[in-house]
C-alpha cells in the first residue's frame, strides 16, 4: 500500500492538525503494509524525515491536484487534513475534519468573513470524501449533515509506559499553571476577565506563538504571566504544573489536553467542542464561557492545595497514536480493498 497525502502545510510546528498527521505518518511508516507515504504539500516545517516518507513541494493548488492525480493507483489510499481535501476528488479519499467551523464564523466578523471562504471548501472536501473521520463526537455532528460515512477515531499521544497515578499523586510545591495554544482572541480573550480575580502569588506560562500582539500586550500587563513562546511538548516539564487551563471559545479536541491528562495533570476548562468528552470530574472541571469567577477560583484551589483529582488512566486509553494509526489502516484497506 502507498499513502498520498495533501495537505497545504506540513509539519508537526505549525497547528494541532498538522500535527497529528505527522505523529499518522510515524504510525504508519512502521506498518509493514506500508511501502511509501508521499506529501503533496505547499509549505513544509519542522518534520521527523521517515525512510517511507516522500516530500513533493507544489507551487499552487493545481499543481497539488495534478501531482494527486499522478499517484492513481488501485494499491494506493489518499488523505487529507485541512480545506483542500477536494482537490482530491475523484480518488477514494479519506478526510480528518479537524476543524471549527461552523462555530469559528461566530466568534468576531474577520472570522465570520472568512467562513464563506472556508466552509465552502470544508463542505466540498467533506461531501466528495469516501470516508470522513472526526476527532470527537461533537464534530460529528457537524460532517455527517455532509457525509454519512463519518467515523470517530481520536488523536493521542506515545505511550510513555509511566503510572499515570502516580505521576497525579506526585506533590507539586509551587503555584504554576500551564496554558497551551497559539495566542490570539479565541484561545486567550477571557484570560483578561480571569487575572483579576487569581492571587498575585500563582503564575501562568503559556507555551504557543504570539498571533494577536494586542492581545499579547493587554495579558502582559500582569506579572505573573510569562510567554515561552513555542515549545514541543516533550520539552515541557509538565509534571512541574498544578493544572492545564484552557479558556478557548472553541475547540474541536485540543491534543494538548490529552497529552497532560496522560502526565496526571488536571484541566480546568471552558466547555467547547469537544472538551467535555475527555474532561470529566475525576480529572478536572468544566465551566460555562461566563463562569469566570468560577474558573479563577478553581484554579486558586488547585494552586492552594485546596482541591486534587485522581486521574483514571482507563478513561484515556483509546487516545494513542498507535491504535488511531491502525484504525486509519483499516479505512485504507476496506477503500483498497472495494476497489480491485
Amino acid at each position: 500500500m502507498n499513502i498520498v497525502i495533501l495537505t497545504k502545510k506540513f509539519g508537526y510546528n505549525f497547528t494541532g492538525a498538522t500535527m497529528a498527521t505527522h505523529m499518522l505518518i510515524q504510525e504508519w511508516c512502521s506498518n509493514d503494509i506500508v511501502k511509501n507515504i508521499y506529501v503533496l504539500t505547499l509549505n513544509t516545517g519542522k518534520y521527523n524525515q521517515q525512510s517511507k516518507l516522500q516530500i513533493v513541494l507544489c507551487r499552487n493548488n493545481h499543481e497539488l491536484k495534478s501531482r494527486a492525480q499522478q499517484f492513481n493507483g488501485k494499491r494506493t489510499a489518499y488523505y487529507s487534513d485541512d480545506h483542500l481535501g477536494y482537490l482530491l476528488s475523484g480518488l477514494p479519499y479519506v478526510h480528518t475534519y479537524h476543524g471549527n467551523w461552523p462555530d469559528a464564523r461566530y466568534l468576531n466578523f474577520e472570522y465570520f468573513v472568512k467562513s464563506f471562504y472556508f466552509m465552502n471548501c470544508y463542505k466540498k472536501t467533506i461531501e466528495k470524501a469516501r470516508y470522513v473521520v472526526n476527532v470527537s463526537y461533537y464534530m460529528s455532528k457537524f460532517t455527517e449533515k455532509y457525509n454519512t460515512n463519518s467515523v470517530v477515531i481520536r488523536n493521542g499521544v506515545n505511550d510513555n509506559n509511566k503510572n499515570n497515578e502516580e505521576k497525579a499523586n506526585n506533590t507539586r510545591q509551587n503555584n504554576k499553571v500551564v496554558m497551551i495554544g497559539n495566542v490570539d482572541n479565541r484561545k486567550y480573550k477571557k484570560l483578561l476577565d480571569i487575572l483579576p480575580l487569581l492571587p498575585k502569588e500563582i503564575e501562568i506560562d503559556i507555551y504557543g506563538k504570539i498571533i494577536d500582539k494586542s492581545l499579547y500586550k493587554k495579558i502582559s500587563n500582569y506579572p505573573q504571566v510569562n510567554f515561552e513562546g513555542y515549545i514541543p511538548f516533550d520539552k515541557i516539564d509538565i509534571k512541574s504544573y498544578k493544572c492545564l487551563v484552557s479558556v478557548s471559545l472553541m475547540e474541536n479536541m485540543p491534543i494538548s489536553l490529552v497529552e497532560v491528562l496522560k502526565e496526571g495533570i488536571p484541566v480546568i476548562a471552558i466547555d467547547a467542542g469537544g472538551i467535555s468528552e475527555i474532561v470529566n470530574k475525576s480529572n478536572g472541571s468544566i465551566f460555562d464561557k461566563n463562569d469566570i469567577s468560577g474558573i479563577a477560583s478553581e484554579i486558586t484551589l488547585l494552586c492552594k492545595g485546596k482541591k486534587r483529582y485522581q486521574i483514571d488512566a482507563k478513561a484515556i486509553e483509546e487516545y494513542d497514536w498507535n491504535i488511531s494509526g491502525n484504525k486509519y489502516i483499516d479505512l485504507f484497506k476496506r477503500i483498497i480493498n472495494n476497489r480491485d
